[in-house]
């Protein structure tokens, strides 16, 4: 191990990450059990490492990458043939913090069905902001109440390309439908109030089962 990613926990995510087949494979010879780690556990750890004569200088580092391009990454190295559906992240635990993250990925490793995909420092770095903003903007919805309520709120203006605004496609999160409302919210105003349409109010339920039903439409789920 890298003594720099001791000050750095996506990068020390990272190395255990990748390290887990050649882990795998020795334990296996030695005929003894995968390591667990809780998070509690490797922060102890982590905190010893950062405290060596080594490493007690690093400076700490971190920095996540937008969730928009670890969501195609995360489709590029096949994760998402496992993690949908009840395998989702959004219906998983969240991890609040690195260690957290470290300690799952670490955990699951040997459970995966395939062999674990290598990870470069930035692919690392583009997964963790995705996983992040999965499970901590992300509510479970229902695609089929979803439905129902895009075709009573939505439809009229973003059904198709000719209905006055653009039609919401692609891997949509809350966090982007949040951020689009901001930007977009006094010129979708203006516009409803020209067709003399109320502007729609959602309660949190709402938007989560929208949220679903644009999701299952878009070709980036397949």
């Amino acid at each position: 191990m890298q003594w720099a990613s001791v000050a750095n926990p996506i990068e020390l995510a990272r190395g255990m990450w990748n390290h887990a087949p050649r882990m795998s494979e020795a334990m296996s010879k030695a005929k003894k059990s995968w390591p667990s780690l809780t998070s509690q556990e490797l922060t102890d750890m982590v905190v010893y490492l950062q405290n060596l004569p080594q490493t007690k200088n690093l400076k700490p580092a971190f920095s996540a990458a937008s969730a928009e391009t670890g969501a195609e990454l995360f489709r590029l190295k096949g994760c998402v043939e496992c993690h949908r559906g009840a395998q989702s992240l959004s219906r998983r635990a969240a991890p609040r913090t690195m260690t957290d993250f470290a300690a799952a990925m670490w955990n699951h490793a040997p459970r995966m069905l395939q062999s674990p995909p290598a990870l470069r420092p930035e692919e690392m770095t583009r997964l963790v902001g995705y996983a992040w903003s999965q499970q901590f903007f992300d509510d479970i919805g229902d695609a089929a109440r979803g439905k129902s309520i895009f075709n009573a709120k939505c439809a009229s203006c973003h059904q198709s390309a000719g209905s006055g605004a653009p039609p919401i496609a692609g891997r949509i999160t809350a966090f982007d439908m949040a951020s689009m409302t901001w930007r977009h919210g006094a010129a979708m105003a203006a516009a409803m109030k020209q067709k003399n349409l109320a502007w729609p109010r959602f309660e949190r339920s709402d938007m989560a089962d929208l949220l679903a039903h644009v999701n299952a439409m878009s070709p980036a789920r397949n």
